[in-house]
């Protein structure tokens, strides 16, 4: 065979060969996009923004807002503005004759409970929108009223004449007349049409009337009917007077706008 022909068979035989490649398999990434619900139109760079988390009833929440509007610290100041209640913790009646002498030391409890909890209302420092400013004024004044009201219960547990005299107008003064009077007769009558009007909302009337009767008839009726009218007479009159923070939904709502979008896990009710 010519050298001519061996190479032409080489060629011939390199020609049919073919090279194979193993075929690569491709891989998918699922898509783990998160859903978010926006409380605004923009979006912010991270960087602009911080999360705050703050608990309500029954739910732990979570939410961003824009470190440019306002801080860490006024939105806790402005979340324990809403969620702390302002009423004070010191009695100023008893439920009992025997415990009358309980109420003694309170008045100084009162004095330093008052002043403590004001400064602590004081030194908060919200966020300043129209909202939170008219909150804050509206929880100093129910601090005060109720502050006056216990201080005033407090004093006449020992001189019931300082009711007459008080702001609570009218609708209560029977109660402070029969607390002040030295006459027996118009202390039980107070008592007693003060029970015949309490047992209309009473689950059970007869049973109620019956308890009623048995302290009536006691020989410590008196202490018991002083008692009852200072607390379910005087104390409930007066305090359906005082100026309340209604503590609703629309506080949650106007919190809850303080940011960018909020998420919360809640427990079932």
């Amino acid at each position: 065979m010519s050298r001519i022909s061996i190479i032409f068979l080489v060629a011939i035989l390199l020609g049919s060969c073919t090279s194979t490649n193993p075929s690569e398999e491709k891989t998918t990434t699922p898509d783990t996009t998160q859903i978010s619900v926006e409380t605004t139109d923009s979006v912010t760079n991270t960087a602009d923004t911080s999360t705050f988390q703050w608990d309500t009833e029954l739910c732990q929440n979570k939410g961003t807002y824009l470190t440019k509007q306002y801080s860490e610290a006024q939105l806790k100041d402005t979340y324990t503005l809403w969620s702390s209640s302002s009423l004070l913790s010191t009695s100023a009646t008893v439920f009992k004759p025997q415990d009358i002498g309980q109420l003694d030391q309170n008045t100084s409890k009162l004095e330093k409970e008052y002043a403590d909890k004001r400064k602590q209302l004081e030194q908060l420092n919200p966020i300043q929108t129209p909202y939170w400013i008219k909150l804050k004024k509206a929880r100093l004044q129910e601090l005060d009223e109720d502050y006056q009201l216990r201080k005033l219960t407090l004093e006449a547990n020992r001189n019931p004449s300082v009711l007459l005299n008080s702001k609570y107008g009218e609708s209560c003064r029977q109660y402070a007349e029969a607390l002040a009077s030295a006459d027996s007769t118009q202390i039980l009558e107070t008592w007693k049409a003060m029970a015949e009007e309490q047992k209309k909302n009473n689950g059970s009337p007869e049973q109620y009337m019956r308890i009623f009767y048995t302290k009536y008839n006691s020989v410590e009726n008196l202490d018991y009917a002083k008692v009852e009218i200072m607390t379910f007479g005087w104390w409930n009159c007066c305090n359906m007077q005082l100026n309340r923070v209604n503590q609703d939904m629309a506080m949650e709502e106007e919190f809850n706008k303080l940011f960018t979008s909020v998420q919360s896990q809640c427990d079932e009710p």
